[in-house]
């Protein structure tokens, strides 16, 4: 299976993988779809140099983590939404602690059109989502 960007899936992340060595199946095929999501996201223009920043940022992460912060890699305009897609660059990345990175979640992001709509009220997202 290939990507928009014509990369090849990595073998790991492929459907249909034996993981009867994983004591979390449901956990580890949530994982799955998300490095898959990330795949698909990265844009086929997106030049090597922005890449290697995409690599520099999750990078730094890990830096941060191993001195003991609770951060994570957070795409400011989330890459799976029922409103929104976001891509995979550099420019909608950023560090931030994992607990601003829970509440924000992906229904919030800068100049979000329905910020002010409560979510968990009475509108359910599926007639939120663009057509």
């Amino acid at each position: 299976m290939s990507g928009p960007s014509g990369h090849k899936l990595p073998d790991w992340t492929r459907p249909g993988r034996d993981i009867s060595h994983v004591k979390d199946k449901q956990g580890y095929e949530r994982s799955m779809r998300y490095y898959r999501q990330i795949h698909q996201a990265t844009p086929p223009w997106l030049p090597e140099v922005d890449r290697a920043r995409i690599r520099a940022i999750y990078k730094e992460c890990k830096r941060r983590r191993a001195r003991g912060e609770n951060v994570v890699v957070d795409h400011i305009v989330p890459l799976m939404s029922d409103v929104v897609c976001g891509l995979q660059v550099p420019w909608n990345m950023q560090i931030i602690s994992y607990a601003a990175n829970s509440k924000k979640s992906n229904i919030y992001w800068p100049d979000n059109p329905h910020e002010t709509i409560d979510f968990a009220g009475e509108f359910e997202p599926y007639q939120m989502r663009l057509f």
